[in-house]
């Protein structure tokens, strides 16, 4: 069970034209500096508040959306943040008019420029009448940090595809800013040691990758429990994240299907590599 006293998060996979959006977090970041990862953050006071004042089918909506929180207003919240941080830390507003289209790029830019000013990312969605597209959310990942770490987040993660033309305008004083990836690109740049990804991240792009297509990463990528990493590191200096089914993970009474990740290892000086089920 995850203690109550851990911060919840989400974030979103963005994914446009057969390309990955991410930023990288500000150097001087308490939680991840310099990281290359997905938009998002922690659940705020004002995401359960807003939770709380949306009709009913919405909040059921989002419990569809995040079924592994079992009530909507828990739900609701956790897909407000997602889509809040992703527009903070992105520039990426995922809403609607209050006639049901999709925000051109003229109206993007100016909810940017509205946001960079210092209003807020709710007040600019009350005073346009917009709608949060909640119905385009979908689960694909849900991390808890292990107990090593300081600063801990029991994270959601989501994806979304996004077809219509969108405007970018990442955080300045949060990021280091933000680009649309390739796949192929994301992992060598990787391996080339020129972009750090952390356990999660490496993970979902790992299986976004496998996937090939959108749906069929959403379709076989669907959490059901948390998954909380037991850290390692052996002789050689080769540090092991243990996962749900690995006998040295606590949860060793999952049994994961052949091909499922059981550990990610990371020799020293080295980059993360995915430990299958035989």
């Amino acid at each position: 069970m995850v203690n109550e006293k851990i911060p919840m998060a989400a974030t979103v996979v963005l994914w446009h034209n057969n390309k990955v959006f991410l930023i990288q977090r500000h150097k001087k970041s308490g939680f991840m500096g310099k990281a290359h990862v997905f938009p998002g953050g922690r659940l705020d006071d004002e995401d359960i508040q807003k939770a709380t004042t949306l009709e009913p089918k919405i909040q059921n909506l989002c419990l569809q959306r995040c079924p592994m929180l079992k009530e909507p207003i828990s739900a609701t919240a956790i897909c407000w943040a997602a889509l809040r941080e992703t527009a903070e830390e992105s520039g990426i507003f995922i809403c609607k008019t209050k006639e049901g289209d999709w925000l051109n790029i003229e109206e993007q830019k100016q909810a940017q420029i509205a946001l960079r000013s210092g209003r807020s990312f709710n007040d600019i969605i009350h005073e346009n009448q917009w709608r949060l597209a909640f119905e385009v959310l979908y689960p694909v990942a849900w991390w808890l940090t292990p107990p090593i770490e300081k600063k801990r987040f029991n994270t959601f993660f989501f994806t979304l595809l996004l077809t219509q033309e969108t405007a970018v305008a990442p955080d300045p004083h949060e990021t280091h800013g933000g680009q649309w990836w390739s796949l192929k690109t994301i992992f060598e740049a990787y391996a080339k040691k020129a972009v750090f990804l952390a356990p999660p991240t490496f993970s979902v792009l790992e299986d976004l990758k496998e996937a090939s297509t959108f749906e069929k990463f959403v379709q076989v990528n669907r959490p059901h429990s948390v998954i909380c990493p037991q850290v390692e590191l052996n002789k050689n200096g080769t540090l092991y994240f243990f996962l749900p089914g690995h006998p040295k993970h606590p949860e060793t009474n999952k049994k994961p299907a052949t091909g499922a990740r059981i550990a990610l290892k990371m020799p020293q000086g080295g980059c993360l590599s995915s430990v299958f089920m035989d």
